[in-house]
């Protein structure tokens, strides 16, 4: 009966922690003056200390504003960088004169917060008269306690922050952050981070099929 009650609240967990899974934008700005007037060459630019995870980040996004029909390139394919030191201003913009690029997007991990939650043991019954009687009550406390206990579960939390600049003025185009609650691996918060900011773009007009 224990085996089977800690069988059971595993798999709860599993599925609370699947369920919890998901990504969403908390914050989002866009220049009104910008709206339905698409960029069509993007410098991308991922800010994080883990350089395979900035690739990966920057290639995929990459691939998403080609299949809009938007040009695209990677930063950490085009500026080259030793160790992982702050790109220099003039770094980037030789490459955007290189490419041709009207905008930069950058995106940077602003923060990640662990929560942890204590789950107590489920009881039936309950409240004025819910139980029959004291014995009652206390058989169903016994009983739930030893054989379905409580459990901790830990969320984590990842925000983005994402920032479309127009290359010309320098000015933010489009302005997001991003919230990831319990990413099941590094690829799937790129691959929904990616999912949302450039859904959000579309609606706005500022990336569009030719």
């Amino acid at each position: 009966m224990q085996n089977l009650s800690r069988c059971l609240i595993v798999v709860c967990v599993g599925i609370l922690l699947n369920a919890c899974a998901s990504t969403k934008l908390t914050e989002v700005w866009v220049d009104e003056a910008s709206k339905n007037k698409p960029v069509s060459d993007v410098l991308i630019i991922g800010v994080t200390e883990e350089e395979g995870v900035r690739r990966s980040f920057e290639t995929k996004f990459v691939k998403a504003f080609q299949a809009e029909g938007a040009e695209a390139v990677s930063s950490a394919n085009v500026i080259k960088i030793d160790g992982n030191r702050k790109l220099e201003k003039d770094e980037i913009l030789k490459a955007v004169y290189k490419y041709d690029n009207d905008s930069v997007l950058i995106t940077t991990l602003v923060s990640v917060d662990s929560k942890q939650e204590y789950r107590p043991p489920r009881m039936y019954g309950g409240g004025y008269g819910g139980y029959g009687g004291f014995y009652d009550h206390y058989g169903y406390g016994y009983g739930y306690t030893h054989y379905d206990p409580g459990y901790s579960v830990t969320n984590t939390s990842f925000r983005l922050d994402t920032n479309l600049y127009d290359v010309k003025t320098e000015k933010v185009l489009w302005y997001g952050v991003s919230q990831t609650m319990n990413p099941k691996s590094d690829t799937k918060l790129i691959d929904d981070v990616i999912k949302v900011v450039m859904n959000a773009l579309k609606k706005n007009g500022l990336v569009t099929k030719k």
